[in-house]
């Protein structure tokens, strides 16, 4: 029985029938596994919350007068969108990253086409999106970065000074470590996180189709 990536919760009952069918050792660890690609599939989607709301404040702001008001709360807008989108940004490299290194633990699932595409998956996160932690820390520890002389010296860009919140275009702009970091809020950037979702889906289909049939199987 195919379990499609376009129905995820056909996919995660099928894992959670795949649990049940393992030794009673391996079921907690491969538990974890399971919270993790929905962690995949929830960052993924809150990001494009984010996306949304990003893309809904500058039509807005640039669709309404440009009242000092309605400037303060449309880029207002715009940067809560930015600051939540780089957390969920970390947090889906995050949930990338526990899974290629617990996917072992699960003997009973060890598959080296699975452990490929894990691998593949993680290094080429890290590779097109390799300032998401910086920017997630920057968000994270804001005010510390520049709380005293020695952090503002040690964190400012030299020349330019701190940058805080900066948007321009669909780029979002943070300093930290005397560089400026930053996360794009596209359509494009959406499109990776699926990308990698859904090549990890894949990965798994073949253990939720597994359980499925065994269990339709007649004893």
């Amino acid at each position: 029985m195919p379990i499609t990536r376009d129905t995820p919760d056909t996919l995660f009952r099928a894992m959670r029938l795949a649990i049940g069918q393992l030794p009673d050792k391996q079921q907690e660890s491969a538990s974890i596994l399971v919270d993790l690609l929905r962690a995949v599939l929830d960052y993924r989607g809150e990001f494009f919350c984010d996306l949304q709301l990003f893309d809904s404040s500058v039509a807005t702001f640039l669709a309404s007068a440009r009242t000092a008001d309605k400037v303060g709360l449309y880029t207002t807008w715009m940067r809560i969108a930015c600051r939540d989108a780089a957390l969920n940004m970390y947090h889906f490299g995050i949930a990338l990253e526990e899974l290629r290194q617990r996917y072992g633990e699960v003997t009973s699932w060890r598959n080296k086409d699975i452990a490929k595409v894990l691998r593949a998956v993680n290094n080429e996160f890290q590779k097109t999106f390799p300032a998401s932690k910086y920017v997630r820390h920057a968000v994270g520890h804001a005010v510390e970065l520049f709380s005293t002389a020695e952090k503002r010296k040690v964190n400012a860009v030299k020349g330019y000074g701190m940058y805080f919140y900066n948007v321009v275009g669909n780029t979002f702009s943070m300093t930290i470590n005397g560089k400026v970091e930053t996360l794009e809020l596209s359509k494009a950037t959406y499109c990776k996180l699926h990308e990698y979702m859904v090549r990890i889906f894949d990965a798994f289909e073949p253990i939720a189709s597994a359980a499925v049939d065994s269990q339709s199987r007649p004893n």
